[in-house]
């Protein structure tokens, strides 16, 4: 497995609520399956990193109390100990011939955040802190420090700043402001490629819209108040959070079936999911002004055969490269036409 975001290859598995992975290489045993297959793909963008790098949410909460509070009432954290008690996921399992959930690879992938326990993985905690930002063990001390850097000289501070949080990102970190790689993350298990979880009755991840769950049950916005208020993100945020979610939906969709050529549930699944993104990156280019990035996309993906693995290879490479540079250059003041296009009721219950 390469690096790169293209790389979906393993199987995923959906959460309720936005399942964002980690980015294993699991080196320790995961239930009978193989040490490189259990969990190697939970999360696609790092596949380097180690599950003896995750450190736990309590050490988050350190410091981000309000956070911490938020997730423990979320779906994300609730999980781990009400989804292997739930009678449709035991009956996945049983079809699945799966005899224990939170040892199960197919389950902690996308369901739990993993630690290893005598050379074997197992669920630590429900889906958590660094499910979403990365193992933090080689950059939470670097984290810890970017917001003690004081001085007179305002340049010199914010110049010190940014080499750290640069730092924090070379060692691993996923960072807020990174966006593709946190949107591209979700789908990493909110896009279910592997037609066995399917046949055995787990649902295909159809319906997931990114900023309707970021706003909603998943929003732990603090930082801005110091604590005191879980606000919305700004609505420049909430465009770009729009947008990149449907393009790398389109393009998780397109990769996912290039690989699942087969007609049945999963494959007609992800043809729903693409033909639905195509639609509405249609209506989001027809609500803005003239957009390189977002006109490149919308062509390739209204010229792709979806039942050519060439084809749709090509246009998931091309959406990709145009989906990075769209997240760097667009901070969504440019895409204020499509106001209209977002949702205005979130998904699940937030704590404000």
């Amino acid at each position: 497995m390469t690096p790169s975001a293209l790389d979906l290859r393993r199987p995923v598995f959906f959460v309720l609520a936005l399942a964002l992975g980690a980015g294993l290489a699991i080196t320790a045993e995961v239930g009978s399956e193989s040490p490189r297959t259990a969990v190697g793909g939970f999360g696609c963008l790092d596949p380097g990193l180690d599950v003896k790098k995750f450190v736990g949410a309590e050490r988050c909460a350190e410091c981000h109390q309000a956070e911490h509070t938020t997730w423990k009432a979320s779906q994300h954290a609730t999980g781990f100990s009400m989804m292997h008690r739930d009678p449709k996921a035991k009956k996945i399992a049983a079809a699945l011939g799966i005899r224990r959930i939170k040892t199960a690879a197919s389950c902690v992938r996308c369901h739990y955040t993993p630690e290893e326990n005598r050379g074997r993985i197992r669920a630590r905690s429900g889906v958590s802190c660094e499910s979403c930002h990365g193992g933090a063990r080689d950059w939470i001390e670097i984290h810890d420090t970017v917001s003690d850097v004081e001085g007179n000289d305002a340049t010199h501070t914010a110049a010190l700043r940014q080499k750290l949080i640069d730092r924090t990102k070379a060692h691993g970190m996923r960072r807020p402001d990174d966006v593709y790689s946190l949107v591209a993350n979700c789908f990493s298990c909110h896009l279910i490629e592997d037609s066995k979880l399917v046949a055995a009755g787990h649902p295909t991840g159809i319906g997931f819209e990114l900023l309707a769950w970021t706003q909603g049950e998943v929003r732990h916005n603090y930082l801005d108040s110091a604590g005191a208020q879980n606000a919305e993100t700004t609505p420049d945020r909430k465009r770009l959070l729009y947008v990149m979610g449907q393009v790398l939906e389109l393009r998780s969709a397109l990769d996912a079936l290039s690989r699942n050529p087969a007609n049945g549930p999963l494959h007609q699944s992800l043809k729903a999911r693409a033909n639905a993104a195509r639609q509405q990156l249609g209506k989001i280019v027809d609500a803005t002004t003239e957009h390189e990035e977002l006109g490149g996309i919308a062509q390739a993906s209204s010229t792709v055969d979806l039942t050519s693995a060439a084809s749709l290879g090509e246009a998931v490479r091309t959406i990709d490269r145009l989906a990075r540079r769209l997240a760097v250059r667009e901070s969504g003041k440019g895409l204020a036409g499509i106001d209209k296009l977002l949702p205005t009721a979130y998904r699940g219950a937030s704590k404000r």
